[in-house]
C-alpha cells in the first residue's frame, strides 16, 4: 500500500492574509481508486485563529463527500492536519476539491498554479492537483475561495492562486472492504499486497512484476488473482465463494473455495501449488514445468508435463526385488 499527498512537509507560504471566514480549496483528481486518510492546510503564523474545519467535496455536484468533514485541533505553525475517523473511498477521474475552512486569516501563494511551481500541476502517484489552465470546465482554474461562515464548496478562482489544501489518499483501503462492499487492487511494479472483501464482498488482486500477494473474500464473495511474474500467492473464497489464481512465472500459491465453491490453480513455470475445493466443490490445478500442483482437492484435478508427482518415486535402477 502506497500513501500519496500534494505537498512534502516541508513546503507551504510563509505570509499569512487577513480575512473574514472563508472556504479555500484544492481541486484534485486521482488516476485510480484512493482512500482518504488526512486532510492537511498551512498554517503560516500563530495569528491564525481557529475554530478550522474540513471536508471533501465533489466539484460538480458541490455535495460534501461522506465522512471527510474533520475539525484541526491547531498546534505552532507549519502543516497542520486532521483525520477522518475511518478511510474514505475517493473514484478516479472524478473532480473532487479539498476544501479547509477558516475563520481568521490564512496562507496563500499568488499564480501558484498558472505561472508559478503548479503550472503544469502537481503530482503525487494517483494523486493530481491540476494546473489553472487544465480545469477548463466550470468551475475553472485551481485554487479556490468563497467568503462564508460554513464550509461548502468555494467556486471562486483569482490568476491561480494556492491556498494550501491539502490530502492524503492510500492506493488500497487500510481497513479492507467489508458489509457487502467490494476490493479490487492492480499493480504492475511489486504488485498487490492484500485485497480482502467480506460479508458478501468480492475481491480481486493483479499485478505484472512480483505479483499479487491475496485476494480474499468471505460470506458468499469471491476472490480472483493474478500475477505475471511471481504470480499470485493466495486466492480465497469462502462460504459459497469462488477462488481464482494463476500465474506465468513463480505460478500461483493457494486457490481455495468453501461450501459448494470452486478452487482453480494454474501456471506455466514452477506451477501451482494447492487448489482446494469443500462441500460438493471442485478443484483442480495445473502446471507445464515442474508439473501439476501438489494438491487437488474436492472431486479436482491434477496436472503436468515435466517432473514427477512427489508422492510417486521411480524404483533405483540396476536392483531387482525378489521375494
Amino acid at each position: 500500500m502506497a500513501t500519496y499527498r500534494l505537498w512534502p512537509s516541508t513546503d507551504g507560504n510563509a505570509t499569512d492574509e487577513s480575512t473574514s471566514p472563508i472556504n479555500l480549496g484544492t481541486e484534485v483528481v486521482l488516476s485510480s481508486t484512493g482512500w482518504v486518510t488526512a486532510l492537511h492546510f498551512w498554517r503560516a503564523t500563530l495569528s491564525e485563529l481557529g475554530p478550522v474545519t474540513g471536508a471533501v467535496y465533489a466539484v460538480v455536484s458541490g455535495a460534501q463527500v461522506p465522512g471527510t468533514a474533520v475539525t484541526f485541533t491547531l498546534s505552532g505553525t507549519g502543516w497542520q492536519t486532521a483525520t477522518p475517523a475511518t478511510p474514505v473511498q475517493l473514484a478516479a477521474s472524478v473532480r473532487y476539491v479539498v476544501v479547509i475552512h477558516h475563520t481568521d486569516r490564512y496562507a496563500g501563494t499568488g499564480g501558484y498554479f498558472a505561472s508559478g511551481p503548479g503550472a503544469s500541476g502537481i503530482t503525487s502517484g494517483i494523486l493530481t492537483a491540476p494546473s489553472a489552465a487544465a480545469v477548463s470546465s466550470a468551475p475553472i482554474g485551481n485554487g479556490r475561495f468563497d467568503e462564508a461562515g460554513t464550509i461548502a464548496a468555494p467556486t471562486t478562482t483569482f490568476n491561480g492562486g494556492n491556498y494550501w489544501s491539502d490530502i492524503t489518499v492510500t492506493d488500497e483501503d487500510p481497513a479492507g472492504a467489508a458489509a457487502s462492499g467490494s476490493a479490487s487492487s492492480t499493480g504492475s511494479a511489486s504488485g498487490i499486497r492484500g485485497v480482502v472483501g467480506s460479508t458478501s464482498g468480492s475481491a480481486a488482486g493483479s499485478g505484472s512484476a512480483t505479483g499479487a500477494r491475496s485476494a480474499l473474500a468471505a460470506a458468499s464473495g469471491s476472490a480472483a488473482g493474478a500475477g505475471s511474474a511471481d504470480g499470485l500467492r493466495s486466492a480465497i473464497g469462502v462460504a459459497g465463494g469462488f477462488g481464482a489464481s494463476a500465474g506465468s512465472a513463480g505460478g500461483s500459491r493457494v486457490a481455495m473455495a468453501a461450501a459448494a465453491g470452486t478452487g482453480e490453480s494454474s501456471a506455466t513455470a514452477t506451477g501451482s501449488r494447492t487448489a482446494v475445493a469443500a462441500a460438493s466443490g471442485t478443484a483442480s490445478g495445473s502446471g507445464l514445468v515442474d508439473g501439476d500442483g501438489r494438491i487437488a482437492l474436492g472431486g479436482g484435478t491434477s496436472s503436468g508435463v515435466a517432473a514427477i508427482h512427489p508422492l510417486i518415486h521411480r524404483p533405483r535402477r540396476g536392483i531387482i526385488h525378489r521375494p
